[in-house]
């Protein structure tokens, strides 16, 4: 599967799907994919940045992806990215953290996330929860990875 073909299976699976301000979901899983794509990320986790949510929100199955092209290695990242029912958002964190592959996805994700433009049209309270719950998850992916250069120069005994 190219990467075309993977933004258009990605568009068909949320058509309709719109982002807290309302424009088309797939516009949050292109700013990954790109953010992923200029931080040297692979063909296959560039796919799986188009693909992060697909499975958690319902989009599409392990097996769909399959069926429709998705590469193995892509979906694997995937399940990675999909947050378990079971799962608080701390080990989540952790267990994506495990992997640099999908760490890095997650960062782009988060980082999108974080947009003023996005997180402006929640109310004070959310946005702060928000902002303090990702701010941990970036840190605990540069650690995992060091992924952040700012994070990487401070002394280890106080972010790891």
């Amino acid at each position: 599967m190219k990467i075309l073909e993977a933004f258009s299976y990605a568009s068909q699976l949320h058509a309709g799907h719109v982002d807290l301000a309302g424009r088309p979901y797939i516009d949050h899983l292109s700013r990954v994919c790109r953010a992923v794509q200029e931080r040297g990320g692979s063909i296959y986790q560039q796919i799986a940045s188009l693909f992060h949510d697909a499975l958690e929100d319902g989009k599409a199955t392990v097996d769909e992806l399959l069926a429709t092209g998705v590469p193995r290695l892509a979906v694997d990242l995937v399940l990675i990215l999909t947050r378990r029912h079971n799962e608080t958002y701390a080990q989540y964190i952790l267990r994506v953290s495990a992997s640099p592959d999908a760490g890095l996805i997650k960062q782009a994700d988060i980082e999108d996330n974080l947009q003023p433009e996005r997180l402006g049209l929640l109310d004070a309270a959310k946005r702060d929860g928000l902002k303090k719950r990702y701010a941990k998850a970036l840190e605990a992916l540069a650690c995992a990875d060091g992924l952040s250069t700012s994070l990487q120069q401070a002394p280890s005994d106080v972010l790891c």
